[in-house]
């Protein structure tokens, strides 16, 4: 078993550490976020890092990296691991984390995920969790092709599939119709998630998400397959499995004809039909 870096195991009660309080009384982003903390667990952090095989690197990105949730545990089990994180003050609370757990080999900087402080193919491995779907995806994967190493792993880690965007999109138009922002979101989401070229929001339909990447030089790992989530405990409506075989056309007549959408919100079952969200390790080539 590899050696863990770190004094993670001697923090008493992690998973109800308060990261407002730990950092003053500052929240960097203003909401709840934060308040997700460490939670789950040393052991969930640490399976999903072995699973996807993010140990024993010497070089580690993780970009959109928050608070460093993720970041700490991948310090425990790589040689050196950079957070980089657009929000200063999530920055700050980072590196505080980090020193904190006697992470050394791990530090934070602030930097936009599409213009990364980092020479060409620095890095050994880049850990993206719970990120791209709201980054320039375009702009994005091209930066991470820049600074990964040829041959070497990118892990994309709870991509929003169509499943939780039907679900914004039944929310936010019962709040406020086709005007409502997570209406907006969610259609816009849908409709580019298949789009190799979008830099808007985008979400991860399973059967297309391979042809995305390998626009941007990454092919699918056969060694980790895309791993997907779905809604349990309720039975999936099979309505409207055929109007939705073609996304883009699907996005468009929802705008555009009232009738099939009056009808379409009426059964937000449809939702549980899809992936809430995906896992998906690519190679860079």
């Amino acid at each position: 078993m590899r050696k863990r870096k770190g004094r993670i195991d001697e923090i008493q009660d992690l998973g109800s550490l308060d990261l407002i309080a730990f950092n003053g009384a500052v929240n960097p982003w203003g909401n709840q976020f934060i308040t997700g903390g460490f939670k789950p667990g040393a052991a969930y952090f640490r399976s999903m890092v072995e699973k996807w095989g993010f140990t024993g690197y010497r070089s580690v990105a993780d970009i959109g990296s928050g608070y460093g949730r993720w970041t700490m545990f991948l310090g425990e089990v790589n040689t050196k691991v950079r957070g980089y994180e657009r929000n200063a003050g999530a920055v700050e609370l980072s590196s505080k984390l980090a020193e904190h757990f006697g992470l050394p080999n791990v530090r934070f900087e602030a930097a936009d995920v599409t213009n990364l402080p980092a020479k060409d193919n620095s890095f050994d491995a880049i850990w993206c969790f719970n990120g791209l779907h709201l980054f320039p995806r375009a702009d994005c994967l091209t930066e991470v092709r820049r600074v990964l190493k040829p041959g070497r792993p990118m892990f994309l880690g709870a991509y929003n599939g169509m499943g939780a965007m039907l679900e914004k999109f039944f929310e936010g138009y019962r709040n406020g119709g086709m005007g409502d922002f997570l209406t907006k979101y969610a259609l816009g989401s849908i409709k580019d998630g298949n789009v190799a070229a979008a830099n808007n929001f985008t979400c991860c339909h399973e059967e297309g998400i391979g042809g995305v990447l390998k626009e941007f030089g990454f092919e699918l790992s056969d060694e980790h397959p895309i791993q997907s989530q779905r809604r349990g405990g309720v039975q999936a409506s099979q309505m409207f499995t055929d109007e939705m075989r073609d996304i883009p056309a699907f996005v468009q007549r929802l705008e555009e004809d009232e009738a099939f959408r009056t009808e379409f919100v009426r059964h937000p079952e449809v939702a549980i039909r899809y992936q809430v969200n995906v896992n998906v390790l690519a190679i860079k080539r």
